[in-house]
């Protein structure tokens, strides 16, 4: 088993395109980063004796906390309000960590969606309401949108009541998605909203530093049920494998854990 001791510490995101590289200690305790800035290589989180670890029972670590981090972040840019009818589109690691924090509000409904059953059935599991695109209601009050499809912002903005928020979560990268601002978009004052974990959400901007944010993910990252967002280990020697099996489809892509061999004792 593994304990959680920190976050975030050597785990540094950059993103280019639609794709990532993840950097977390090696095990010599210095830097190491992926030489693939693929999209497989974006699946992949590292974690060793020095990197984040999940409590004993648990599996995996490290790419939760990004999960929880932002969706953290997007409920201080964008509450909801108790009987609020709210939704998710797109079931990755981002939306099914945020859904899992909007489930302990005392919401009116709460709807996950997405067009895999495998993340439905990984929502289901962890006590989520998971529906393909056609099951999702109307009538939303805020829909935080994941999916990083045009369809699915289509769908988002057609689905939120009057006077409704459309929170965007997706990075689209280069690609200038079609976004939908035409019949009744002014008339029923729909709202779209940008958010981003790098800056603190402007309701607690000046109340709350990153060092207290992260603090608050630790804490939430001790319930176990993040643990279902880890859908494999490999260890570093089968890192080319791993990252060919993730790119072909062959593994599980949500968010697999690359494991370092334990380093021994220093003299």
């Amino acid at each position: 088993g593994y304990r959680v001791q920190s976050l975030f510490a050597g785990l540094h995101v950059y993103k280019q395109s639609r794709a990532c590289v993840r950097v977390a200690p090696g095990p010599d305790g210095e830097a190491q980063s992926t030489q693939s800035c693929s999209k497989a290589a974006g699946k992949a989180v590292w974690k060793g004796s020095r990197t984040p670890q999940r409590s004993p029972g648990g599996e995996g670590a490290g790419n939760q906390g990004l999960g929880v981090s932002a969706g953290q972040e997007w409920l201080w840019d964008a509450p909801p309000c108790i009987g609020d009818r709210i939704a998710v589109i797109g079931g990755g690691m981002i939306g099914a960590s945020l859904a899992v924090l909007l489930s302990r509000f005392p919401l009116g409904r709460l709807q996950l969606v997405d067009t895999d059953p495998v993340k439905r059935d990984m929502a289901r599991a962890m006590g989520i309401e998971a529906v393909e695109p056609e099951a999702l209601q109307a009538e939303c009050d805020i829909i935080y949108h994941a999916s990083t499809t045009e369809a699915g912002l289509a769908q988002g903005l057609e689905r939120l009541g009057d006077e409704g928020e459309l929170v965007e979560l997706s990075w689209f990268g280069s690609h200038v998605p079609a976004v939908p601002l035409g019949t009744s978009f002014h008339a029923r004052r729909l709202r779209i909203t940008a958010s981003q974990v790098s800056t603190i959400g402007r309701a607690r901007r000046y109340r709350r530093t990153h060092a207290a944010r992260m603090d608050l993910v630790m804490h939430m990252l001790q319930d176990p049920v993040f643990d279902a967002l880890i859908s494999g280990e490999s260890g570093f020697a089968d890192l080319p494998g791993a990252i060919a099996g993730l790119a072909q489809g062959e593994l599980p892509t949500l968010c697999r854990a690359i494991r370092y061999p334990d380093p021994g004792p220093r003299g």
